[in-house]
């Protein structure tokens, strides 16, 4: 029986990890930036979350570490962008879904900045590394959910239907995301 994990989910790993996605991959190097750099497979449940975590946070973290200078200089200073990265899913119900997307959308592009300058100024955040893509790292996983405190209604009809049922929600995603010089879902 087709469906989306064995047809679009199965494809994108086997694209990006060489044909083979047991939970030992064999990677078939690609090269970024001039570098050899392959792609990771990590099962969903052997990252290192928690199940109501939305990012894999260590990932994040060593990410903010490697990719900014003032971070680097001030590990802890990982925590304050950490701390406002975790704001945004908690934002959807006031801000919105759309919102809440850009505001992800403006960290990943490098658009926002923090005040790790000296005396204060503020420096760019850099997630990912667009000028050379082989400081990055390349992981990809299968599906995972992240529960959050929300409904989501694809139209009125299911709005109506959903209505009385749990104020929670379990968010399932197939496609890999790109996040944080890490792809995971």
């Amino acid at each position: 029986m087709f469906n989306e994990e064995n047809t679009v989910e199965q494809m994108v790993l086997d694209t990006l990890c060489g044909g083979v996605t047991s939970n030992m991959v064999a990677e078939e190097l690609a090269s970024y930036g001039g570098e050899i750099k392959g792609w990771r497979f990590v099962a969903a449940e052997e990252l290192p979350r928690q199940h109501s975590d939305v990012l894999v946070e260590s990932m994040v973290r060593d990410a903010l570490i490697r990719l900014n200078p003032e971070i680097k200089a001030q590990p802890d200073r990982a925590d304050e962008v950490l701390y406002r990265l975790r704001t945004i899913p908690l934002s959807v119900q006031s801000e919105g879904l759309v919102r809440a997307n850009e505001l992800f959308a403006e960290w990943l592009r490098g658009e926002k900045s923090m005040p790790f300058g000296e005396r204060g100024e503020h420096t760019p955040v850099r997630l990912i590394d667009f000028e050379n893509l082989s400081n990055n790292e390349y992981v990809v996983t299968s599906q995972c959910t992240c529960p959050q405190m929300t409904q989501i209604y694809a139209d009125e009809k299911s709005k109506n239907n959903l209505r009385s049922s749990a104020k929670s929600a379990d968010y399932s995603f197939s496609t890999p995301r790109y996040t944080a010089g890490a792809m995971y879902p």
